[in-house]
């Protein structure tokens, strides 16, 4: 189960030093959610440091409704407050340089303590206060004269809290009575580190002394530990309820698990009788010294630490075993499954179980090992379920980025209803998908919410609808259907941006079905419809067209023995004899240019054959399991002085890339020639020599086209035919124009790793082999799908995957990238849509944030690729 799951990843350009968790109702700046993740049934929240976790109030009737946020700690003063299930910033802390390096949430208030990486600065001697819901800044309390190295809040009163600081005082503050001087001010001997501000008693240690518990009314000691000379570096309650609530098993007493500097791990029992009192209960030296993170329940004490790693002790003993042999920040016990998870430095995650461990009979043994950060893990947070499965987790690197894995697949997407190839489009200016519904009708459904907000009778009687294309520059719709109907509807759209559909013009093409329609490259009044003899027979034809005219009366041209797959049309200005030529893909493989006049009417005639056949090699690759060759084709203009374009067509021939370039209306012999400039590291790997399934155009900056073989991996070639970038299954992505180390973003995501050699031919749905793709210039992405069903999102601009949907279980015939969705299609019929978080990009300002931009202006003037 832990390599089946969603994945989403946003990436902010500041190192992450920690992340809490926490959940409340909202009423400022209250985010939307597509897919409610807090049922009844995932109540149980888990963190990993710092957090004072607001489960311990009571739970009420609307807690169904709050959302889990997460306080992500960055540098360069940032704590970034995010919803955890779109992944959307609901605010900023802005602390304007330094580093967050402690915050503790409470119902109230943030409160946030500051380092500087070089000299001491003021906000280092400062407690900035904020308030939960507002996110407003509420006070900055100057609680000492030099670095507050710690704060405690009260659990009983969240305006009392604790500091500690480097010139050897702890100051005890109430915010009802005073923020501008603590309520006492209690002196030690060296520098003291408060740990827990519990039942009005301050928790601290110093060099010297483990405990020391004081009053904090009265300033009064009340219990001190004697014993030993180290000092405390963390502590943790056991069973820490922001780690994992609702667990099966739950502490009788409250007892403390404290990590001291020289590596030891010490339990102590809390006397809650007349006098606050600690009892020692258990203590074993495990670390060399100091640790990172701590973590327990009554069996097992799990220790982390960024010199000697991770350590599994059982509290019964005195047995240790090691987990990690080197770094670990951070770490999560799961008790219910005996699940120990590890964040490394290094931005891996392991997974490991410790039944058999705790159980006297074994050791501890991987479950789970994948790399989502480039550096080291800062976060971790598990969701459970109310039977204790798991429902999410949710870690934080310090390369910045912030990574979302979703084991329940509830979250950030729904499944649609089934839709033919082709018949289904997105209408930007309404936010809404438009797909076929029963009885002629089409239903828009939100392309965020993913929700039905309408449905248009559009057609009548029972029908098949097999294309669907929306033209957003005219505001018109084009409709085909199995029963040989084309029809162009007008839309307009009311004051709430709903859209109303008027049909101006329609065409009976019996006995052919529109199989395409594609729109003039440069955004002209032209369009041409593909069309296939029903009832699946191999007669074919095409159909020019006047969009903007809604002109449907264009004579039609057959093809003799073959149907047209795909088809590009280029307007041709200033030519005595022609002002179109169309570029036609057969369903053989073979390709051919015709060219005519759409003021005459006439006829198109043949000006060239571009590719030849090749039936036998498409027909024996179908055989493997693919559905969608022979592979697109990718049209790129260029103008001229005469203002003639010259076009060239980029295609595959079997495992080969080869280019066609030609004037759009001479009848010269158009001779190919090779277009990809292998990398030498790339060029001679046994991939390159696979065959071409599919090509897909970007045209987005550099990046020319992407390249799809029948391999878990995709490449991204400039137009000039050189490699940029490869990216593979597992999540891990190559730049070819980068030397050394730096060359590779090395990441991986949960996966099955018997996928990996899993046979095409004997089990064709369910390796591991790419074979779609769909770019959305809109929000500049790559969607990737695979012969499993697995589909993959890369960032063009960042150039790493920040979304992964393991919805299907057969392969994805189809893929549709839309700014706010995107929509796969199965050979098994099955529909789902994804919703494309924001990738969130902070600005120059340091108190500003926004999403991608837009980026009409990067791309060039046609249409991007063949759909």
């Amino acid at each position: 189960m832990l390599t089946s799951c969603n994945v989403r990843v946003v990436s902010t350009p500041f190192a992450i030093n920690g992340l809490e968790c926490y959940e409340g109702t909202w009423s400022v700046n209250t985010p939307h959610v597509v897919t409610k993740s807090t049922k009844s049934d995932t109540k149980n929240l888990a963190g990993n440091r710092g957090i004072r976790d607001l489960s311990r109030k009571k739970q009420t009737d609307k807690a169904e409704e709050s959302h889990i946020l997460l306080a992500s700690m960055h540098r360069r003063g940032k704590l970034i407050v995010w919803d955890a299930d779109t992944m959307d910033v609901v605010g900023v802390c802005e602390h304007h340089g330094s580093s967050v390096v402690q915050c503790v949430v409470t119902p109230t208030y943030i409160y946030v303590r500051l380092e500087s990486d070089g000299d001491f600065e003021d906000k280092e001697a400062s407690v900035f206060v904020w308030h939960t819901k507002t996110l407003k800044l509420y006070q900055r309390i100057v609680a000492h004269d030099s670095r507050v190295t710690s704060i405690a809040v009260s659990d009983t009163n969240d305006s009392c809290f604790a500091t500690a600081c480097v010139e050897q005082t702890v100051h005890i503050w109430d915010l009802e009575k005073s923020y501008s001087t603590p309520m006492r001010k209690i002196s030690v001997s060296s520098n003291p580190f408060v740990s827990l501000y519990f039942h009005g008693v301050v928790f601290a240690s110093f060099q010297g002394c483990p405990f020391v518990l004081w009053d904090a009314e009265t300033g009064e000691e009340v219990f001190r530990v004697k014993e030993g000379a180290a000092g405390v570096s963390l502590v943790r309650w056991l069973h820490d309820p922001k780690r994992v609530t609702n667990r099966s098993k739950v502490q009788k007493s409250p007892s403390l698990l404290v990590g001291l500097n020289d590596g030891f791990i010490r339990i102590w029992e809390m006397n809650m009788s007349d006098k606050m009192a600690l009892t020692y209960k258990w203590g074993h030296k495990v670390h060399q010294s100091h640790m990172c993170d701590l973590c327990g329940d009554d069996e097992v004490v799990l220790s982390c630490s960024p010199i000697d790693g991770a350590f599994l002790s059982l509290t019964s003993s005195t047995k240790v075993t090691l987990l990690f042999s080197y770094g670990v920040r951070v770490g999560v016990l799961e008790t219910s499954s005996k699940n120990a998870v590890l964040g490394a430095e290094d931005g891996t995650i392991v997974v490991l179980n410790y039944a058999e461990f705790a159980s006297g009979t074994g050791i501890p043994f991987e479950v789970a090992t994948f790399r989502p950060h480039t550096s080291g893990v800062t976060g971790i947070f598990i969701q459970l379920h109310d039977n204790q499965n798991l429902d999410r987790l949710i870690c934080s690197g310090a390369d910045g980025s912030l990574i979302f894995l979703d084991y329940s697949k509830s979250r950030g997407g729904r499944w649609l209803r089934n839709v033919p190839y082709q018949a289904l489009d997105n209408i930007r200016s309404a936010n809404s998908l438009i797909l076929p519904s029963e009885n002629g009708q089409m239903e828009l459904v939100n392309s965020q919410s993913l929700t039905a907000t309408s449905k248009e009778p559009l057609l009548s009687g029972p029908v098949t609808v097999s294309v669907v294309r929306w033209i957003e520059s005219r505001k018109k719709l084009l409709l085909g259907c199995g029963e040989g109907l084309l029809a162009i509807y007008m839309c307009r759209f009311n004051e709430g941006s709903k859209p109303s559909f008027h049909k101006v013009e329609e065409r009976r093409l019996v006995p052919y079905v529109p199989l395409r329609v594609n729109i003039s490259e440069s955004g002209g009044d032209l369009g041409v419809v593909c069309l296939r003899k029903a009832p699946a027979q191999c007669e074919g034809a095409f159909l020019v067209i006047n969009v903007e005219n809604a002109d449907l009366m264009f004579p039609m041209q057959t093809i003799p023995g073959i149907f047209p797959i795909r088809a590009s049309l280029v307007p041709v200005p200033r030519s005595e004899e022609f002002d179109y030529t169309v570029i036609l893909q057969l369903r053989d493989g073979a390709m051919i240019q015709y060219a005519g006049n759409s003021m005459k009417k006439s006829p198109a005639v043949v000006l060239r054959n571009l590719v030849q056949p090749y039936l036998m090699e498409v027909l024996a690759m179908e055989r493997s399991g693919l559905a969608i060759l022979p592979p697109p084709y990718v049209l790129c203009l260029h103008s001229t002085g005469r203002d003639i374009p010259v076009i060239k067509i980029i295609y595959a021939e079997r495992s080969r890339l080869r280019q066609i370039t030609f004037n759009a209306t001479t009848r010269e012999v158009a001779n190919a020639t090779e277009f990809t400039k292998r990398e030498p590291s790339a060029g001679q790997s046994e991939e390159h020599q696979l065959e071409v399934v599919n090509l897909h155009d970007i045209g987005q900056n550099e990046m020319g086209l992407a390249v799809v073989r029948d391999s878990p991996y995709v490449d991204i070639v400039s137009y000039t035919g050189i490699y940029m970038h490869r990216i593979w299954y597992g999540g891990d992505v190559l730049n070819y124009q980068v030397a050394g180390r730096r060359r590779r973003r090395s990441i991986s995501f949960p996966l099955d790793q018997h996928s990996l050699s899993n046979s095409k031919v004997l089990a064709p749905h369910s390796s591991c082999a790419a074979c779609n793709v769909a770019f959305c210039p809109e929000a500049r992405y790559l969607a990737i799908g695979y012969r499993d069903g697995l589909v993959q999102l890369f960032d063009t601009t960042q150039c790493v995957i920040f979304a992964r949907f393991s919805m299907h279980n057969s392969m994805v015939a189809s893929l549709y990238a839309f700014q706010n969705v995107v929509v796969s299609l199965t050979v098994d019929g099955c529909c789902f849509g994804g919703v494309v978080s924001n990738r969130v990009m902070f600005g120059d300002e340091l108190d500003s944030f926004c999403s991608l931009p837009s980026v009409k202006t990067l791309m060039r003037p046609f249409d991007q690729g063949v759909r």
